[in-house]
């Protein structure tokens, strides 16, 4: 379980978090949301201590998380950025480092196993030989979502993980990353653009606006007014059998979302008016 308490954080004068209060649950998908510039990756790097918060704090099991050795805290939170540095280091090395928090001599069998194991349920061991310099984006992006999970988090923190994926890929890694929360309890926080990846596979949902929490809660949370107020633009609710779809209308002169009546889009999926 995380907890944070009235987390504030500034660049120099400009304040970019401010009284950030958001508790999840272990075994819990958490989605981030909001405009370009909301705070979401910095929040996510405060957790972390990649960022030092001004003020507020950050709890793991009721642990705050600026009392724990760096060692620790590798061992509580796992980390995928935004981007990642591509440097001529083999990926089997890469994921290897995930258990460093673990290893006081050497590398056991058991971490060599482990590591092999999430590499296969990620979809990568046949990269494992392959350099991170010679791999496309998403690619990259899935080597360090494994290195990530060999660290046994008892938090995972993904910054936008399905950015440089195809849309088959976004949709195994984000099934991937809800079946490994829910098998092991991990506590899962990801920012995330894609709102119907996000419906899809998050239990809750945290909408983020001017450095502050607009909502939060599960799906009922997620309203066509709270998503026309966090991103300026009109949407409808919709439904496609039993999965929730959000259907957006920028150009709004021209599609009058107002006049939209209960209408068919194709077999079994509808708006809601």
């Amino acid at each position: 379980m995380i907890e944070i308490r009235k987390l504030s954080f500034s660049y120099g004068k400009q304040q970019v978090l401010r009284d950030i209060d958001l508790r999840a649950e272990a075994g819990e998908c958490v989605a981030v949301l909001g405009n370009n510039g909301a705070g979401k990756s910095t929040l996510i790097t405060c957790i972390n201590r990649i960022r030092e918060p001004e003020a507020g704090g950050v709890f793991i099991d009721g642990v705050n998380v600026r009392e724990m050795p760096r060692r620790e805290l590798a061992k509580q939170i796992g980390y995928v950025a935004q981007k990642n540095e591509m440097t001529h280091a083999a990926v089997i090395d890469c994921v290897l480092l995930g258990r460093r928090p673990y290893i006081r001599m050497s590398m056991g069998e058991e971490d060599v196993a482990l590591c092999m194991e999430v590499m296969r349920r990620v979809g990568i061991d046949h990269l494992r030989l392959r350099y991170l310099d010679e791999l496309s984006g998403g690619e990259l992006q899935k080597v360090m979502l494994a290195r990530a999970l060999v660290q046994q988090p008892k938090v995972l923190l993904l910054d936008e993980p399905t950015s440089n994926l195809d849309p088959v890929n976004q949709y195994e890694m984000m099934h991937l990353v809800r079946s490994v929360a829910k098998e092991q309890n991990v506590t899962v926080l990801t920012v995330m653009h894609d709102l119907n990846l996000a419906l899809r596979y998050c239990d809750r949902f945290c909408f983020m606006k001017n450095g502050g929490i607009f909502k939060s809660g599960g799906a009922e949370a997620v309203t066509e007014e709270t998503i026309r107020e966090t991103y300026g633009m009109p949407v409808r609710l919709g439904q496609s059998g039993s999965v929730p779809v959000i259907i957006p209308f920028p150009d709004y002169g021209n599609h009058p979302v107002t006049k939209l009546e209960r209408t068919s889009l194709s077999d079994g999926m509808y708006i809601r008016t």
